[in-house]
Order: structure tokens, then C-alpha cells, then sequence
């Protein structure tokens, strides 16, 4: 069960890293997208705010401005009215922003515009025919100063509603629409088709959205990258305590062997005691037979011994009978043997007597 749920949570742990390495090569992907689109942005921004212009570089390197923003960075216009705004700044979108204006410099040799973001914007002029009419500022919340290049430049959404307040212009007034005509009461500007400025605004607004959306996916890739790194120390920790797990299952196999190979040695050693055994009670009933054999034949030789025994005696007692007998008898022929040499005595001397 430990093994199998240990290979489950291997699984799992590699499931989630491919699809943490998933999102990271889509996010991956996103930013590299992002990324891509804001360089090409970028680099058109930086054109279209003269950026490359070297005298203006070395100007403003020389005064310490070269890091100022310029206005089209800073400037936050209500969606729509970006065309409007682009051919009323013209040139002046890419303005150098400043705290306050250095009045006591060398003056800029080449054409640069300063913007003190500082500045108290004017007063708009209440004109009692205008009043209707929102000025231009009042669609760009930020920065405030920028009211005072936007001074009597009001706002309308079509060519015919321009056309129908024109006659009420007074002075230096002048009216521009979303599309961006601006006509004053005796002059009417377009913009031109090569206007570098074109489209400067909505650049600015994208690229603001892609460094966010940049921002958010160096977020999401350092969360992912962190995630993925700590997926890859799980499953490194994981292979670990597997590799260590084997380890310990290769040495109890191992121990297993070892102690299959003594069962096995102690199974023979007890199949040969058993052998043994069984033939030692062979033997033991093959003696026991053999006892029985001998008992029987002590049995039979004790009877024949006692038999013998008797006999024995029923011979002693006759040899002794016989030996007496001997005895007699030798007696007897000593004695015969004795008066016949006394008789051939006799007879010799008889012999000896008859000569």
C-alpha cells in the first residue's frame, strides 16, 4: 500500500509539474508576445517623441533632463479623444515635463518645449455663448498644467456641431473635434497623413497596458517559476525518500534471500536429520528385532546352559564315581601288577632252583 500510494503522489507531483511547465510556456509566451509588441512600440514612441534627435539629446544631457518624461507619457486623455488632443499638441507631445521651469539655464538652442507640471492651470473663460461647450482639458485628467496649452480650446463630437458653434468663437477661442478638425473663427487646421504624431497617444495608452500586463506576467512567471521550483524540490524530495525506500526494500529482499538461503540450508539439514532419524529408527527397530532374536536365543542358550549345567553335574558326580573307580582299578592292577612280578620272582628263582 505504501508503494502504491507513493507512486500516486509521484504521479500527481509530476502531473502538476507539466502543467505548471504548461502555464509557465504559455506565460512564457504571453510575455515574449508583450514584450515584442512593446519593443515595437517602444522604438515608434521613441521616434515620434524625437528621441533620436541628437542636438535635443545633447541639450538636454548637458541640463541633466535627458530622464524628464515627455508629455505624452504623462498625459491620461478619456478614451476618444486622443485624435483631438494629438493635433492640438502637435510638436508639444513630446515636451519635456518638469517640477518647475529652469528660467535661470541656458535656453534650449533647438526647438524643445518645457512644461513646469507645477503650474496653476488658467481659469477658463465663462463665455456666456460657450458655456455648452466642454473645453478640450476637461477630457485629460492628467497632468493639470496641460490646461494652459488647452486655453480657450473647446470640444465637440462631429464636424457639423463645430460648424454650427464657429460663428460664436471670439479672439483666439477655437473648437476641435473627436476626430480631430480644429478651426478657430477664421482658420481651419487638419491633420496630415504623415503626422509623426499620429496615433502617439494610443501608443502611449498600449504601451502603459503592456508594461502592466508585463508587470503581471513577471508576477505570474516568479509565482509559476517559484511553484515550479518548489514542485521540482517535492519531487526531488520525493525520488529521495523513493530511492531510500528501495534501498530498504533491496536490503530486506536481500535479508529475504539470506534468510531463504538459511531456511533452505536448515530445511535440507533437517531433511537429512529426518533421513536420519528415519533410519536410525530403522535401525532401532531392525536392533530391537535382533534383541527380540537375542533374548529368545539367551533364553534357549540360558536353558541349555542350565541343562548343560545339569548335566554337568550329573558328569561330575559320575567322574568322580569313575575316578574312585580309577582309583580302585589302579589299585587293582597295582597290586596284580605287584604279585605277578612277585610270582615271575618266584617263577625265576624256581627256574633259577630247577638249573
Amino acid at each position: 500500500n505504501g508503494s502504491v500510494q507513493g507512486l500516486n503522489l509521484a504521479q500527481q507531483l509530476q502531473q502538476q509539474q507539466q502543467e505548471v511547465q504548461a502555464q509557465l510556456d504559455m506565460q512564457r509566451s504571453r510575455r515574449q508576445s508583450v514584450q515584442g509588441r512593446l519593443a515595437s512600440l517602444e522604438t515608434l514612441q521613441h521616434s515620434g517623441l524625437d528621441k533620436a534627435n541628437k542636438k535635443r539629446t545633447q541639450w538636454l544631457h548637458e541640463q541633466g533632463l535627458e530622464q524628464q518624461p515627455r508629455l505624452a507619457e504623462q498625459l491620461q486623455v478619456k478614451a476618444g479623444w486622443e485624435l483631438a488632443v494629438e493635433t492640438v499638441l502637435a510638436d508639444d507631445l513630446d515636451a519635456i515635463c518638469l517640477t518647475e521651469l529652469p528660467l535661470e539655464s541656458a535656453l534650449p538652442a533647438v526647438g524643445i518645449t518645457l512644461l513646469a507640471l507645477k503650474t496653476e492651470p488658467p481659469e477658463s473663460r465663462a463665455e456666456a455663448t460657450l458655456t455648452t461647450l466642454p473645453l478640450l482639458s476637461t477630457f485629460i485628467s492628467q497632468p493639470p498644467a496641460i490646461a494652459s496649452l488647452l486655453a480657450d480650446i473647446y470640444a465637440v463630437d462631429t464636424w457639423q456641431q463645430a460648424l454650427e458653434q464657429r460663428p460664436l468663437l471670439k479672439g483666439g477661442d477655437s473648437i476641435v473635434t473627436r476626430d480631430g478638425l480644429w478651426l478657430g473663427s477664421n482658420w481651419l487646421r487638419t491633420r496630415r497623413s504623415d503626422d509623426s504624431h499620429a496615433g502617439m497617444l494610443q501608443r502611449q495608452q498600449e504601451i502603459i497596458s503592456l508594461r502592466r500586463q508585463q508587470t503581471q506576467l513577471d508576477s505570474t512567471l516568479t509565482q509559476l517559476q517559484t511553484q515550479a521550483e518548489q514542485l521540482r524540490l517535492q519531487l526531488k524530495e520525493h525520488e529521495q525518500q523513493r530511492q531510500q525506500a528501495q534501498s530498504a526494500l533491496n536490503q530486506w529482499h536481500r535479508s529475504e534471500s539470506e534468510l531463504q538461503s538459511r531456511i533452505h540450508a536448515l530445511q535440507q539439514r533437517l531433511d537429512q536429520l529426518q533421513l536420519r532419524r528415519e533410519q536410525i529408527t530403522s535401525e532401532c527397530e531392525e536392533l530391537s528385532l535382533q534383541q527380540e532374536q537375542q533374548d529368545e536365543d539367551l533364553l534357549l542358550a540360558t536353558e541349555q546352559r542350565n541343562t548343560a549345567l545339569t548335566l554337568l553335574e550329573k558328569a561330575e558326580g559320575q567322574r568322580q564315581q569313575l575316578a574312585q573307580t580309577r582309583d580302585v582299578l589302579q589299585q587293582v592292577v597295582t597290586d596284580t601288577r605287584r604279585q605277578a612280578r612277585e610270582q615271575q620272582e618266584q617263577l625265576q628263582t624256581l627256574r633259577v632252583e630247577l638249573q
